[in-house]
């Protein structure tokens, strides 16, 4: 992943692309940084579901509960074994919207 993208599509264009049931309003934005608001995409039962999240993964395990230690690069090779990426992985997973 990197530090810095754009997601320029339309909301009309994300729901065809993706199918998506819900959406929350969105507007195209050129500079997204890490720990700001991006669109996600969420399997669920009822079908994918867009939703807006913070980006990064926060450590449940931090020194400070109100300023945690937030990772937003993982190795694709070693995401699925790395203690601190092992059980998001496993049971946690969105797509990333980017463009």
């Amino acid at each position: 992943m990197c530090g810095r993208f754009s997601l320029t599509a339309s909301e009309q264009e994300l729901y065809a692309q993706f199918h998506l049931i819900t959406m929350p309003t969105w507007a195209p934005r050129y500079n997204i940084a890490p720990t700001q608001e991006v669109l996600v995409v969420r399997q669920t039962p009822e079908g994918l579901r867009a939703e807006s999240m913070r980006w990064g993964l926060a450590l449940h395990i931090t020194a400070t509960p109100t300023r945690p230690v937030v990772h937003i690069n993982a190795r694709a090779e070693t995401a699925a074994i790395k203690p601190t990426f092992r059980e998001a992985f496993r049971t946690r997973r969105g797509l990333i919207l980017m463009a």
